[in-house]
């Protein structure tokens, strides 16, 4: 695969040689520009020779780009490192820095996961799981939530629900958002954990994503039980395609559920790209007084070869329910309060667990 790239340096210095393609230029005290094509797999794409020893200033790397997709800046030096070469009193090696100050070459080294990293689970399957790919990281057993100080592994990972679950044919799953998944509730305290479900909750999804996680839980697995607590109704997956990939993730009304998604560029989307996405979703979901949308998923989950048994810490949510569900259990009541103190904390999944005792669970 070859990247097409651009890069801009500026000179600090009036003397040495510059070689950009195969053009040698004289280095003087401004910014320099080249654009070019590269497999990115450790060539050299910038020569510099004749520098003296002992620079207090050199060459400054600006930005760099590609495939129209400009690095972070904690990216470029790991994208650029600088390859050392001829110097009179220092060992040729690589070096990680903006600034240049040596005789040698800026090579480009393409780190695929890093360049290629979402957000959010994308694949060739237009249904297909939906996962927030940073639960895969987190080395704390409280989950997620936003403004968490959790440690997270430095890794960039594209799997398609937590990698740790293991499962058989015929096991049994639990589905749902946060109030599932257990944003700021110890792992092991969950509602689903304490009835011994797998959990395939997801911060902040709808019954859209409900319905593509369910779909491949049942495709994958044939659960013997899906038990399932729905959100409010007008949640929505903003979809697109690029390349042969397709890419979902959750949005509520206020915007897309993880803010780096929203705030930040990514090589397969724009953050003002996906500014117009969600301008265009969030019209779709005032005008839709009547849940028309959900409903439709609501059909569609309860069509599904499987044992299926549901809730709502949502009200309205909740009425709805027995309308496509034969077996609806109780409300969910949040009669505590997560670490975040926003969402239903541990006392909540225990006493809904209890309720459960009554439907034979």
């Amino acid at each position: 695969m070859n990247y097409q790239c651009r890069i801009e340096l500026r000179s600090h210095i009036n003397h040495g040689e510059i070689v950009l393609g195969n053009v040698v230029h004289k280095l003087e005290e401004k910014e320099y520009h080249h654009s070019f094509t590269s497999a990115g797999n450790g060539d050299h794409i910038i020569s510099i020779r004749g520098l003296s020893p002992g620079l207090e200033r050199g060459i400054e790397i600006m930005s760099v780009e590609i495939d129209g997709f400009v690095l972070p800046e904690h990216l470029v030096t790991l994208f650029v490192p600088f390859s050392m070469e001829g110097n009179p009193y220092v060992d040729n090696r690589l070096i990680n820095e903006k600034e240049i100050m040596f005789n040698g070459g800026i090579v480009l080294m393409v780190d695929k996961e890093r360049l290629m990293y979402f957000p959010w689970y994308h694949s060739k399957k237009e249904i297909d799981f939906v996962y927030l790919n940073q639960l895969a990281t987190c080395t704390n057993s409280v989950g997620c939530w936003s403004g968490e100080e959790n440690i997270h592994l430095d890794e960039w990972p594209n799997v398609p629900y937590d990698p740790l679950i293991t499962c058989q044919n015929g096991d049994n799953f639990a589905l749902g958002c946060s109030v599932t998944y257990g944003s700021g509730v110890e792992k092991s305290l969950t509602w689903p954990s304490l009835l011994e479900l797998h959990n395939f909750g997801q911060p902040g999804i709808g019954v859209d994503s409900i319905y593509h996680i369910a779909s491949q839980v049942v495709g994958k697995w044939s659960p013997g039980k899906i038990i399932i607590i729905f959100p409010e109704l007008s949640r929505r997956l903003i979809k697109f395609t690029k390349g042969d990939y397709h890419f979902r993730f959750p949005c509520t009304i206020n915007g897309p559920v993880n803010p780096l998604v929203a705030y930040s560029d990514y090589y397969h989307l724009k953050a003002k790209e996906l500014d117009g996405m969600f301008q265009d979703l969030k019209k779709e979901m005032v005008l839709d007084d009547g849940n028309t949308y959900a409903r439709r998923y609501l059909k569609l989950i309860s069509e599904l070869p499987c044992e299926i048994q549901v809730s709502s810490w949502s009200q309205e949510t909740y009425e709805i329910l027995p309308n496509y569900f034969k077996n609806v259990l109780p409300l969910f009541n949040r009669t505590d309060r997560a670490l975040d103190a926003s969402h239903p904390g541990p006392l909540s999944h225990k006493n809904w667990v209890e309720e459960l005792k009554n439907h034979n669970i």
